[in-house]
């Protein structure tokens, strides 16, 4: 059905037309602003997820080897070697990944902590 012309309406009917066309833009710049909003906060939550790195661990088999090595050098050291607890007994594990440093008293800042190993009795680094 065709509407009649009013003339009395005609220019209500241009505000409203030219009304709706800008909101229309504005509708559209609020719902991108929302979107934008959203995807940056996903990618805020979900960025330590993306790029945290697995923490480097010390093999279980030579976490086994290093605690006997140190339980045997902490009981028989000072038996083959005299005055060997004198000197630290520290170990630089090279891995093909990592290097790991173990009973070090004063590791320099190349080395991180990762954390203390409970059968090592040590910190690792």
């Amino acid at each position: 059905m065709r509407r009649r012309f009013d003339p009395a309406l005609k220019g209500r009917a241009q505000f409203n037309r030219r009304y709706a066309a800008k909101n229309e833009g504005c509708e559209m710049k609020q719902g991108l602003l929302k979107h934008a909003v959203l995807l940056l906060l996903l990618l805020l939550w979900l960025a330590p997820i993306i790029s945290a790195q697995p923490v480097p661990r010390v093999a279980e088999i030579d976490r086994v080897r290093l605690a006997e090595a140190f339980r045997i050098g902490d009981a028989l050291g000072n038996r083959v070697w005299s005055g060997w607890d004198k000197a630290p007994f520290c170990v630089l594990l090279v891995t093909p990944d990592n290097e790991f440093l173990i009973r070090h008293p004063k590791p320099s800042a190349d080395f991180v902590l990762i954390s203390y190993d409970t059968l090592l009795k040590s910190n690792v680094y």
